[in-house]
């Protein structure tokens, strides 16, 4: 199956929230305040609620563990889950962090992969549509 854009995506959150350290590394939540998404067939509102539940490995890897619910422009659910890998040096970090700058760091510095997948929500009608959407 090849892959397919269906939008960009971008994530409100709250301060982050830690649970500490663990054997595996410190597991931080980093809680979704809202946000918004666009794409060619699917746009709306990343809604309050879900999150990042990321875990900072010792060896500098962060694992991402994200749950997250849509809003469609016209009003269809969708639950959004991915997980992934990031890693970043040292010395990006703190750019990373702050929302003004890290959108221009070069993605030649840093790795970052994810999985998504997205499954409609509501009565038969929308999910169908919308299930066809997204497997468009």
């Amino acid at each position: 199956m090849d892959a397919v854009h269906l939008f960009d995506i971008t994530v409100d959150v709250h301060p982050r929230l830690s649970m500490g350290s663990g054997p595996f590394g410190q597991r931080i939540l980093f809680g979704a305040a809202g946000g918004s998404f666009e794409g060619p067939k699917l746009r709306g509102e990343v809604l309050p609620g879900g999150g990042d539940w990321t875990l900072f490995r010792p060896d500098g890897a962060m694992s991402l563990d994200v749950r997250l619910m849509l809003r469609t422009h016209d009003d269809a659910l969708v639950h959004m889950t991915y997980g992934g890998r990031w890693i970043t040096p040292p010395e990006l970090r703190a750019d990373m962090a702050d929302p003004v700058t890290r959108h221009q760091i070069d993605p030649a510095h840093y790795y970052f992969r994810n999985i998504a997948s997205a499954a409609p929500f509501g009565d038969g009608e929308t999910a169908v549509q919308r299930g066809d959407l997204l497997l468009a």
